[in-house]
């Protein structure tokens, strides 16, 4: 049998129009990337945060060069990164927009060169537009929706490599699937195994196997990937490796899996336009499919097994990518959400699936086609305005008044937002601080594993959680910025926090370092740890302490009452130290009208013991049972004279190295 009988069918030539009309549907889709500043996108900022750091890195306006560690060898998830590097000067920003918009193109163009390729008419590629705009767009999976068209082209490459060889298209596709794996390591692992696929299934014979090693050169970066990940456990500045113990493999039940394609498929925005979209497109794709079944039976029967598997290649393709959905793991270490990114790939090639040809009467069809991928960006650019003037609001104005190489901890209290699905404002914030300031914030994506930018030993800062107050590592900040639709009460009483910016949801602190009501401080132990400190409100003073120790002291609580005659409760401190081992508690208490005087106990580089002295100016002085162990040498350090204790302070890390008291004149 010749090779033109194990072809397709000839697909459906192009009219003169079509890519006239495809080339403005595609400068729709791209409007709405273009007219909006802050586009809502979850992970986009993570990599703008990346993408900055790498094209500043030695800018002196930045911390960069003393924080973080350049990439090195062959690294995926790149291509991004190394733009940035080559063009400094456009911007992070705009090089994202830029990569996004080639996204927006390329996938029906790509899809274009697919449904030539496999035999489909072109006109089906206007259903893909809409889709376009997809969760994982939603998300920000940047690195991964870069891949998508050059995956589809790769397919369609391969296709035509395998039956017609060519010096030059071998070439072609080798180099595509090196530059795969540097967009996107799992678009890359999928690419790579179906462009396998589809040489050997459509090779002629096997006299043409040569063509196979078209293949070859993305073995060299996948091979040597493999060997720093998972054989010599390649790990980050805070110890994570891919390797490392178990996986974490999970699978979720076939019918959480089923009932989530329409979720990733097109789940933008909330108000369910994109629903409509996604159904309109549905219901078209099941006319054209019928259309084909109709058309088919008026096509000869195509002979022999082969030929006929040849002829379904795409519909095989896209059932493999079903396939893989459900047998892959949902979630891996920290690449988390393979599966979902599936979803998208198999929708895509759905798409080209009906075998029809849009001839006569039934090219009314295409009327609604178009329409739909023209109307759709209008729709989308509606959301983004709303997006930015809603949900962004007032957070350029606030993230102004930060100063260069400043520090930034960013707590996302109400996390959904009004807009869209998948909290796209996960590290929007963090992108804007960084690319205006040139700082550091407490959640870069330089932490994970599977980023080629990495922190310095050492300077993987601490995350914050809700109770930031209570963590010590709050000092390591010069700035904290919350996100919530509440007063945040709690936040506005601790006295090392000054609020200097409240507008709309957005509500941004400074960490007050050095901001001592004391007149004098008295600290005793070593030099290990974060400072830390906690002051009662004014016309308070300190009564007591909750001390957390076992051999050493972990942590320490402030208690308060007010000042004078009337000592009545007063306010409780944040939590300094570690809280969260299984030590005990003990409670220092003065008696009723007596005040913190002072404290004594035993230390060396650590504080070992730790009690009271409490009294009233000028009066007895006593002292309470000490909590700790029994190392270290005895101190006993003392207020000046007509002053009283009216805060607690000291360095703390996974144990207290020092402890100490606030003193200041008190009536």
């Amino acid at each position: 049998m010749s090779v033109a009988a194990l072809s397709p069918p000839a697909a459906e030539p192009w009219p003169r129009a079509f890519p006239w009309l495809l080339g403005l549907l595609c400068v729709l889709q791209v409007a709405p990337v273009w007219l909006t500043t802050w586009l809502p996108m979850g992970d986009l900022g993570g990599h703008l945060e990346l993408m900055d750091i790498v094209a500043r890195y030695h800018d002196p306006h930045t911390v960069y060069a003393a924080t973080y560690v350049l990439p090195h060898g062959l690294n995926p998830n790149t291509v991004a990164l190394y733009l940035a590097a080559a063009l400094p000067w456009l911007g992070a920003l705009a090089i994202s927009k830029l990569l996004i918009s080639l996204y927006l193109i390329g996938v029906p163009w790509s899809l274009l060169l697919l449904s030539r390729a496999f035999g489909r008419s072109p006109w089906l590629v206007l259903l893909s537009l809409p889709l376009s705009w997809n969760a994982l767009v939603n998300v920000g999976f940047l690195n991964y929706i870069i891949a998508l068209p050059l995956l589809f082209a790769i397919l369609a490459w391969a296709r035509v490599a395998s039956e017609r060889g060519g010096l030059w298209r071998l070439f072609g596709l080798a180099l595509s699937l090196v530059l795969l794996f540097f967009c996107h390591m799992i678009a890359f692992l999928i690419g790579l195994g179906m462009a396998a696929a589809v040489l050997l299934a459509w090779l002629p014979s096997w006299r043409h196997a040569g063509r196979l090693l078209a293949l070859a050169p993305a073995l060299w970066p996948l091979l040597h990937w493999i060997k720093r990940k998972f054989v010599d456990l390649e790990a980050t500045e805070a110890g994570r490796t891919f390797g490392g113990g178990s996986l974490g493999l999970i699978r979720l039940p076939l019918r959480q899996l089923a009932a989530q394609i329409p979720a990733w498929g097109m789940q933008f925005f909330r108000d369910k336009s994109d629903d409509i979209a996604f159904g309109i497109v549905c219901g078209l794709w099941l006319i054209a499919l019928g259309i084909g079944v109709w058309q088919a039976r008026k096509l000869p029967r195509i002979q022999g097994i082969v030929a006929w598997l040849r002829s379904q290649g795409l519909e095989i393709l896209t059932l493999c990518c079903i396939a893989a959905y459900f047998v892959l793991p949902s979630h891996m270490n920290e690449m988390a959400n393979i599966t979902e990114r599936v979803v998208v790939q198999v929708l895509f090639l759905l798409v080209l699936l009906p075998q029809v040809r849009f001839e006569g009467r039934l090219r009314w069809l295409i009327v609604p086609m178009a329409l739909l991928a023209a109307c759709f960006p209008l729709v989308v650019h509606a959301h983004f305005q709303q997006f930015e003037r809603e949900e962004v609001g007032h957070l350029p104005q606030a993230l102004k008044r930060l100063p260069e190489h400043s520090r930034l901890g960013y707590l996302l209290w109400d996390r959904d937002n009004q807009v869209t699905f998948m909290g796209p404002l996960w590290h929007l914030p963090r992108a804007m601080f960084v690319l205006a300031q040139g700082g550091v914030t407490d959640d870069s994506f330089a932490a994970r594993p599977y980023t080629p930018v990495q922190y310095q030993p050492g300077k993987t800062p601490e995350k914050l959680d809700d109770e930031f107050w209570n963590n010590p590592h709050v000092f390591d900040y010069d700035h904290v910025l919350i996100r919530t639709r509440q007063k945040p009460v709690e936040v506005l009483r601790q006295p090392m926090l000054e609020l200097i910016f409240a507008e709309g949801e957005w509500w941004l602190f400074k960490v007050r370092k050095d901001g001592h009501q004391a007149g004098s401080a008295l600290v005793q132990g070593g030099t290990g740890g974060t400072a830390a400190f906690w002051d009662c409100p004014k016309g308070q003073v300190l009564a007591g302490v909750t001390v957390r120790s076992g051999a050493y002291l972990r942590g320490l609580q402030a208690h308060c009452r007010f000042a004078g005659q009337d000592a009545a409760r007063g306010a409780t401190g944040a939590r300094l130290g570690e809280w969260q081992a299984p030590e005990r508690e003990t409670q220092l208490q003065c008696a009723p009208g007596e005040r913190v005087l002072g404290f004594f106990g035993r230390s060396a580089a650590l504080v070992d013991q730790l009690g009271l002295v409490c009294g009233v100016p000028g009066g007895a002085r006593t002292r309470t049972e000490p909590a700790g162990g029994s190392g270290g040498e005895p101190f006993e350090r003392l207020c000046p004279r007509g002053m009283a204790a009216i805060g607690v302070q000291g360095r703390f890390g996974a144990l207290v190295d020092a402890a100490g008291l606030d003193c200041a004149v008190v009536p």
